[in-house]
Formats: C-alpha cells, structure tokens, sequence
C-alpha cells in the first residue's frame, strides 16, 4: 500500500496488443480532490448546447406536429432520449493532468493513463490526411508514448482556457513543439511574408 509520501512506480500492461503505461494506485483515478491533480479538463457547456439546439428543435417541431396528429409523439420522445443520451456522452469524456502523469477518458474506451516519462511527443492533429484517420475526431491531440500506441483526445468539446492551460503545461515539459504552442487554439499564426 502506498503512502502519501511514496512514489508512483511505472507499471506496463497489453491492451489491444500495445503497451500501455498504467498507475499503480487506484485512488489516481478516483479521487478528485488529489493534490497531484494539476488540472482537470471537462467538456464545455457550448458542445453540449449545439447537440441540445438540435435535438431541441426537432423535439419542438415534432411536439408542436403531435397537438395536430397524435403520431408524432414518439418521434418527439426519440429526440428527447437523443439529447439526453447525447448529454451523458459529452459528459463523459474527461482529460486529467496529474503531477506524474496524463488521464483520458472516453465513452466506450478503456482509460488511457499516461506517465510524463513516458511520453515522447504531443501534436494537434487536423482533419483526415490518411486512411487511418477515418473514426477519429476531426480536431486531436495526439499524444505519442515512445513505446505504446498513440493516444488521440477528442480537443474540441473543451473550453479554449482549458486547451491553453493544456497546450502550456505540454511546452514546459518539451513535449509540444514551440511553433504550435505559442499560437493560441482558434489565433491566426504569424503570417511569413516574403515580399
């Protein structure tokens, strides 16, 4: 059992055929009030507003169709369950920065617990540019460990601050490259003239 003042010993295990780094404490993962806890970043209410408008709308128009027909009832209460589902995913996602280490979590996917030593690099990922982007997020920070698979974050539903702090915390520690770092998610880069 590990103590307050003990250190956190870097642990391996397979997961879908890759290393993985892991804790070795439960209470890591757990515990929200942990004083290794740097920041902990959680899906803005603006995503979660764009899902509700559209499902909100189509519960309206369906609601205000089924006062005429009393068949579009259900169709109003699939949009209803679609936004609420909906608000249990975006919810679920979570990026955790500890002291000693990086916390993901995803709907569907195993929790993904990253040691900082164990992380080689940190890029932002736009778009599809290959085959193999096809199912990841549009917007990613792709963390990349130097001997396991790379971890793609959904960035986009997180508040910019958040991003910031984020994409700060990765500089200090020479994990994300100056360039993209100094350019705040959403700021135009220094244009490069040369007239």
């Amino acid at each position: 059992m590990l103590k307050s003042g003990d250190e956190l010993r870097e642990g391996h295990t397979e997961v879908m055929g890759s290393r993985m780094s892991v804790a070795v404490k439960e209470s890591d993962v757990k515990n929200e009030d942990d004083p290794g806890l740097v920041l902990s970043m959680r899906p803005s209410n603006a995503s979660i507003a764009v899902m509700w408008m559209f499902a909100g709308v189509g519960f309206c128009i369906l609601a205000l169709a089924a006062t005429k027909e009393a068949s579009f009832w259900r169709p109003a209460a699939v949009c209803l369950v679609v936004g609420l589902l909906g608000t249990v995913w975006f919810r679920s996602f979570r990026l955790d920065i500890h002291k000693d280490s990086l916390h993901y979590f995803a709907p569907l996917r195993p929790v993904r617990i990253l040691f900082w030593q164990d992380i080689g690099a940190a890029r932002m990922e736009l778009g599809m540019s290959r085959y193999s982007d096809v199912g990841r997020p549009l917007l990613r920070l792709a963390i990349i460990p130097k001997d396991a698979a790379t971890c793609y974050v959904t960035i986009k539903m997180f508040k910019r601050a958040d991003i910031d702090k984020l994409l700060r915390i990765l500089r200090e520690r020479h994990l994300f490259p100056e360039k993209e770092a100094d350019t705040k998610l959403g700021d135009k880069a220094p244009s490069k003239s040369t007239r």
